[in-house]
């Protein structure tokens, strides 16, 4: 019998303030995620110019696969919020629709001590450790649980309703919401009402659908396009077999004390996770920060596992113990990532003052988040996650050739041999680079081959005169490669000088957004 009284209110409310308080301060101590950059800077071009897109030249791209996030998103920045915070709140939101469907689920027999056993199960997760980062996964993860609910109380039309927003978040949401609905079709198979409220989420959904198609041009986002290749499955199924590890002792517990769950119920948490699971496992998971992709697959055990049977609060701890342990340590490792000092924080404002890099001017990159969110100019994605063009087809030297940059931004992923050096910067001649640092390979995977392709276009482009190996984290791994004509390289090292002297800053302290700006 799911938990019918208020506690779940009180438990969800004082979660998503403890959820609010850890996210605001990441932006006041560091800088989000590379990668969450990238769909702030989709948010920020529709918010001010009512088009999706990756740069103001290029068009249409739907590099931004959570549609629903970004227009969100797009609407704090309109109303002059950063984007940041604005991220926060919408997964202070989700923490708290989360903890309350775990508190309805679990059932506890005072609001204090679900409190005390769930909070830790949100806030000492992975799903904080990629909301940290500005991700969505806590919003998602949010919703993702109220529609679990809802079809474990036996409310159709919540449920679906619930899973048209899954859907419009993200694109694996499609996934959940069918295996979340399958057993909710067969249960309800005889009411026409449930049928007809299935008829118009499935009229949403291919409106939506024709609709994007008609305004990117393509039938599936370039992310999923991009993350369709890859060289093995051996990472993937690694990454999905990590995340049921802190759950191993579930199927004992189960078999030990029961759940409140009828076995239908059971059924329908675990259905959709195991449709996605078997997705991610045939797809390539570059950018799984925390691992966000299998947040929903966490969250189904979770569930089960607070409907366990279990004899006293304490045993409810330990059962959530390990979940906690590995939340913990994708949490440190992120919260260490985001406050460690860069001096790519830096460079693309130092590019921007020395006039260096221009609005008109063409960048070719494989970071694309910090760069072109702070520095405007014209970007190719050199991996292909916010360039048709790249995406369609790959990469090649003529698709480089045909955009004819004057920088190129790339971080190398060990496949090159950078130079032995403790200095922040290295220069190197292009002919030293093709002869002594440049490693071509044939991989698959987008990430890999481009640094491969680059160097193909570097033998032959003679005019990128200039090339950087410069030190992130612990090695030389990002490179540079200017054009002189374009980009004066004295002028260049000096701004990567005051990048590495520059003091320690963070989000909000560059931010011109409320409630950051200085007056």
């Amino acid at each position: 019998m799911l938990n019918k009284i208020r506690s779940p209110i009180v438990a969800g409310t004082l979660a998503s303030l403890f959820a609010l308080f850890l996210l605001v301060a990441t932006a006041y101590i560091g800088f989000l995620s590379e990668d969450a950059y990238i769909l702030f800077i989709y948010s920020r071009h529709l918010a001010e110019t009512g088009q999706i897109s990756f740069d103001l030249v290029h068009g249409p791209t739907e590099g931004a696969t959570d549609f629903l996030w970004m227009g969100l998103i797009s609407l704090g920045v309109r109303l002059g919020v950063d984007p940041g915070f604005v991220a926060a709140g919408l997964n202070a939101l989700g923490a708290g629709g989360l903890m309350w469907a775990l508190c309805r689920v679990s059932s506890p027999a005072r609001w204090q001590i679900g409190l005390l056993a769930l909070l830790p199960l949100v806030l000492v997760s992975p799903f904080m450790g990629a909301a940290l980062g500005g991700f969505s996964v806590l919003f998602y993860v949010g919703l993702y649980a109220l529609a679990l609910v809802a079809l474990l109380e036996g409310r159709p039309h919540a449920a679906i309703a619930w899973s048209v927003l899954l859907c419009l978040t993200r694109p694996d949401g499609v996934l959940l919401s069918a295996g979340m609905l399958l057993p909710l079709l067969y249960r309800f198979r005889a009411d026409r009402r449930v049928l007809l409220s299935f008829a118009a989420a499935a009229l949403v959904g291919t409106g939506y659908f024709v609709w994007r198609k008609h305004y990117f041009g393509e039938w599936l986002p370039l992310p999923l396009m991009v993350k369709s290749h890859g060289d093995s499955l051996a990472e993937s199924l690694f990454n999905n077999a990590l995340v049921l590890l802190p759950f191993a002792p579930l199927p004992w517990l189960y078999v030990r004390f029961g759940s409140r769950l009828s076995r239908f119920d059971l059924i329908g948490l675990l259905l959709p996770a195991a449709f996605l699971w078997v997705a991610l496992a045939l797809a390539h998971q570059s950018q799984n920060i925390s691992y966000r992709f299998q947040a929903p697959i966490m969250v189904s055990l979770l569930m089960v596992t607070v409907s366990l049977r279990l004899p006293s609060w304490r045993w409810m701890v330990l059962a959530g113990l390990p979940f906690v342990l590995f939340g913990f340590k994708t949490m440190g490792g992120e919260v260490r990532y985001l406050s460690r000092p860069a001096y790519s924080n830096h460079l693309p404002s130092q590019l921007q003052q020395m006039g260096l890099v221009r609005p008109d001017a063409r960048v070719a990159l494989t970071e694309a988040g910090r760069m072109p969110y702070y520095l405007p100019a014209q970007y190719l994605d050199l991996v292909g996650l916010n360039s048709r063009e790249v995406a369609v087809g790959g990469l090649t030297v003529a698709k480089i050739q045909a955009f004819q940059p004057g920088l190129i931004f790339l971080h190398h992923a060990g496949t090159y041999a950078p130079p032995v050096s403790d200095a922040p910067f290295v220069r190197v001649s292009r002919q030293a680079f093709l002869a002594e640092h440049w490693r071509p390979n044939t991989a698959k995977d987008p990430v890999m081959r481009a640094p491969s392709v680059v160097g193909d276009y570097l033998r032959q482009a003679t005019h990128m005169d200039a090339v950087y190996f410069v030190r992130d984290g612990k090695s030389l791994f990002h490179v540079y490669a200017l054009d002189s004509r374009i980009v004066d390289p004295a002028r260049f090292e000096l701004a990567l000088q005051h990048s590495f002297t520059s003091l320690p800053t963070s989000h909000c302290a560059v931010s011109t957004y409320w409630p950051c700006r200085r007056h």
